[in-house]
């Protein structure tokens, strides 16, 4: 991982937290993006207080142009993007039968198209160093519901 550039969407907390760590760790810059911009900053905190390297910025994945401003931003001031891991998304602890239509358009404009966006956005950088990794996180939801 050492000199990679690794962004970790929807990583103030949780798992992509304890991704965005664990890769610092072992040498990489961990972008952490997220809606929480105070959060995502908290976490890029503790790598660079643990002697990682982070850099933290706020992005709605779901918004298909603020996604690819940031990713040409983060390529501008990282020089590359070696690795995305998508890892953001929202699920309602609620059943099915009661998820509003507002919920499952949010919930699928996170998980689904936040996905396509992020992946479209950091591959022209990575086609253009030819090399780049896209690790996809999901959850039990599809098997419990």
């Amino acid at each position: 991982m050492n000199g990679k550039v690794v962004i970790v969407t929807g990583a103030a907390r949780g798992i992509g937290a304890a991704i965005a760590g664990r890769l610092a760790a072992r040498g990489a810059l961990s972008v952490i993006v997220d809606l929480a911009l105070p959060a995502a900053q908290t976490v890029a905190d503790e790598i660079v207080r643990s002697g990682g390297r982070a850099l933290a910025l706020a992005m709605d994945v779901s918004d298909r142009r603020q996604v690819d401003a940031t990713m040409a931003e983060i390529a501008q001031r990282c020089g590359s993007i070696d690795i995305l891991v998508n890892n953001a998304a929202i699920n309602y602890a609620t059943p099915i039968e009661d998820v509003s239509d507002e919920e499952w358009e949010r919930i699928f404009a996170v998980n689904v198209r936040g996905v396509y966006n992020c992946c479209r956005a950091a591959l022209g950088p990575m086609k253009a160093r030819r090399w780049g990794r896209i690790v996809n996180i999901s959850s039990s939801a599809g098997k419990t519901g």
